[in-house]
């Protein structure tokens, strides 16, 4: 995992706008991009996965997470998430938040896996609730890691 060079942006947010089918306004990804860390993960030397990461207080954030079609894809994703919770942890984060669009069932699944719940946001803490609210508004629910329950296991 590495955070990706400016010059590789355009082929990120494209792999973004394809796993998703959304199509996203000049703006929104200039938005996106300076407000959020985008990172990579590799496989066969081109970039197999992709996440935005903003750590905020205690929480990190992660939206635009997405993934090639290709064989190594979803190990990149597997190795990315791992690495997010790893540097969350050390930044002293209690909780990564994830925002996945409905129809990315791969995804979840591989969330699930790795032991996030979802949970809508009336069913998150105080605080967690609230970081989720302005960095994801209009969003009912996210996909859930506790750090610190991580720890105990």
């Amino acid at each position: 995992m590495r955070r990706a060079r400016r010059a590789e942006l355009g082929a990120v947010f494209g792999l973004i706008q394809q796993f998703h089918g959304s199509r996203l306004t000049p703006q929104q990804i200039t938005e996106r991009a300076t407000s959020y860390g985008y990172l990579v993960a590799e496989a066969d030397s081109q970039i197999a996965g992709a996440a935005g990461m903003l750590l905020t207080d205690s929480v990190a954030c992660i939206r635009d997470l997405a993934t090639t079609d290709s064989d190594g894809g979803a190990a990149a994703i597997d190795a990315l998430l791992g690495s997010i919770e790893r540097e969350a942890a050390e930044m002293v984060c209690e909780v990564v938040l994830v925002m996945l669009p409905v129809a990315s069932t791969s995804l979840a699944l591989l969330l699930r896996e790795r032991h996030y719940l979802y949970m809508l946001l009336a069913q998150m803490k105080g605080f967690w609730r609230e970081v989720a609210a302005e960095h994801f508004p209009g969003v009912p629910g996210l996909w859930v890691y506790s750090l610190r329950s991580s720890k105990q296991k």
